[in-house]
């Protein structure tokens, strides 16, 4: 599938937006470990470095990228700040 293909059914399904929080790598929010949520989850990063697991997918992000995980996609999680 697209990415404009997985826009167009993000912008048919009307999601609300559940929780926003700005916060780094040493905030009590931020969940280093292995999650998932029921929900798209994105993370916009406004400075800084991070890297990502998702399963054997390593994704390496920095200030305005946004990393989009699928709902209910276990195994993406922060491997920390770079």
């Amino acid at each position: 599938m697209k990415t404009d293909e997985y826009c167009e059914i993000i912008h048919k399904s009307s999601p609300v937006l559940r929780f926003c929080e700005r916060f780094d790598e040493s905030s009590d929010k931020w969940n280093l470990k292995k999650h998932s949520h029921p929900y798209i989850e994105l993370i916009y990063y406004m400075e800084g470095k991070a890297g990502l697991e998702a399963g054997r997918l390593h994704i390496d992000a920095s200030i305005f990228d946004t990393i989009a995980s699928p709902a209910a996609r276990t195994g993406w999680y922060a491997a920390g700040a770079l």
